[in-house]
């Protein structure tokens, strides 16, 4: 994201991969080791003196985000 706009730090983003058994796959009369996958989880933490900065700095964290998206999208079309 810093070649998207390296001036902004104001808020952080992580991901995690969170292991999960997919038990509505079950249901589909899957086994075990097929219903087994992984959820990935995107956190977000934006930080400003008021609510409405705090709103300017997630609408600009979830544009830099898009943009780097479309970026890596870009690579493989």
């Amino acid at each position: 994201m810093k070649t998207i706009d390296p001036w902004f730090q104001d808020a952080l983003w992580s991901w995690s991969l969170w292991p999960h058994g997919f038990a509505a796959l079950r249901d589909e009369g899957l086994r075990s080791s097929e219903i087994l996958g992984d959820t990935l989880c995107l956190h977000l933490w934006a930080w400003g003196d008021t609510a409405e900065e705090v709103n300017l700095v997630f609408k600009q964290a979830f544009e830099n985000l898009r943009k780097g998206l479309e970026s890596v999208a870009a690579k493989f079309s």
